[in-house]
């Protein structure tokens, strides 16, 4: 029978230019002012915590549901087609009142990846957002990128209270 795993959290649209297969030795001569780079077609995938580590673990057979925030917007729709693709079961809002999260991601070949990344929805998600009946009867829950989810630092009750939440659960399930 397939573990229950629940992915809370961080939720993005990743944007990944494919650059040539030219080697970068010195990435400060590639990111110069007014330089056009030259690129192949962009791909995008439903990236973040929830959906890369919930995405892979269904892909591997685990009965997965994620739980995060979207805006209601083009990206968000995107995201949705993306994880429609997956059988997961999904508790994603979709926010009038937020842009959906995006991550530009640069990768020349031989440099590290660089992000450029909006974090718009994200940095609304908080302790309501999180269904702790789903979470109730899961093998594993896990919460990604609180550390760059505002509420999660600039309030950081909001994640001292999912913690207590959690605990408070395991201690009954036992």
């Amino acid at each position: 029978m397939a573990k229950k795993i629940v992915c809370a959290g961080n939720l993005c649209l990743d944007i990944t230019p494919v650059f040539n297969n030219d080697r970068v030795d010195d990435p400060s001569r590639l990111f110069l002012p007014g330089k056009l780079i030259k690129v192949g077609e962009a791909e995008m995938h439903a990236g973040g915590a929830i959906a890369n580590t919930g995405l892979g673990m269904s892909y591997f057979g685990s009965d997965v549901t994620l739980i995060g925030k979207i805006g209601n917007d083009q990206f968000g729709t995107l995201i949705m087609n993306i994880i429609d693709q997956f059988p997961v079961k999904k508790k994603i809002e979709v926010s009038d009142k937020c842009a959906t999260s995006y991550t530009i991601v640069l990768a020349p070949p031989g440099i590290d990846r660089i992000f450029i990344h909006c974090p718009s929805a994200n940095d609304q998600f908080g302790f309501s957002d999180i269904d702790f009946e789903e979470i109730k009867n899961a093998d594993l829950f896990h919460f990604g990128y609180p550390t760059i989810m505002k509420q999660m630092y600039e309030k950081p009750e909001e994640l001292a209270c999912i913690i207590h939440r959690l605990n408070r659960q395991r201690r009954k399930a036992a």
